[in-house]
């Protein structure tokens, strides 16, 4: 079994599908959704569809903590062995999500597990784990990823209050782990949101937060080449 943690601010335009298609998963323990301080509609709606679940599990923060936070308290709230994570505005595709699911499920020795994702219509490709590749650039989409819950509550591994928290998490926790017990699942498994409120909606931003972040795992000054590369990539192709 295992636990889906939805984490949730101002997403009353995609909240609704984002629990549905989260619904058609088999070998769900909880749908496990903390809802941070919205302002709009979001939490009228979550408890309004929860009622045709029966494994909706609702917390409410009663003032803003911030996404980092929220997603540390759903760590906490999880009691199975698998989590997957998912963003308020992240559209699970349902077949797919399921075969990573029983992908995980029946490979014990899995820790952590990843896939591609869609923007649209259109694929987004990861590659197979490669911590070094990593350190120059994420490539594990959040939404994504399924692990083991005492990988990370046993080693103290949490979120921090930072731009990129997923992937300052990544970078911090990946490194204890074998390569064997890393997966990279070669199939979209959810449709990317494209929220106004999302850092990653403002490209630039984004690049200079990202490199700040990776300025600060490899010590100051540092511009990885991988980095630079990559993002060109990005906007010039």
């Amino acid at each position: 079994m295992i636990d889906i943690l939805i984490t949730c601010y101002n997403k009353e335009d995609t909240i609704t599908e984002v629990i549905n298609s989260v619904a058609q998963l088999s070998n769900i323990n909880k749908i496990i959704i903390i809802d941070d301080a919205s302002t709009d509609n979001s939490l009228k709606i979550i408890t309004k569809i929860s009622q045709k679940f029966r494994n909706v599990d609702i917390n409410i923060n009663e003032t803003n903590q911030g996404v980092a936070e929220s997603r540390n308290e759903l760590l906490n709230k999880s009691t199975c062995e698998y989590i997957a994570f998912v963003d308020g505005d992240d559209i699970i595709i349902p077949d797919e999500k399921q075969k990573q699911i029983e992908f995980v499920l029946e490979n014990k020795d899995i820790d952590f597990c990843y896939s591609d994702y869609r923007v649209g219509r259109n694929v987004k490709r990861s590659l197979p784990f490669d911590y070094n590749a990593l350190k120059s650039y994420n490539y594990i989409p959040f939404s994504s990823v399924i692990c083991r819950r005492k990988f990370l509550t046993e080693r103290y591994m949490k979120f921090e209050k930072t731009f990129h928290e997923d992937y300052w998490l990544w970078l911090n926790c990946l490194c204890r782990l074998d390569h064997e017990t890393v997966s990279y699942f070669p199939s979209a498994t959810y449709i990317y949101g494209t929220g106004e409120n999302r850092i990653t909606s403002n490209k630039f931003k984004s690049a200079y937060h990202t490199f700040l972040l990776l300025s600060k795992f490899h010590g100051y000054p540092y511009i990885p080449f991988r980095y630079i590369v990559h993002n060109l990539k990005k906007r010039l192709w």
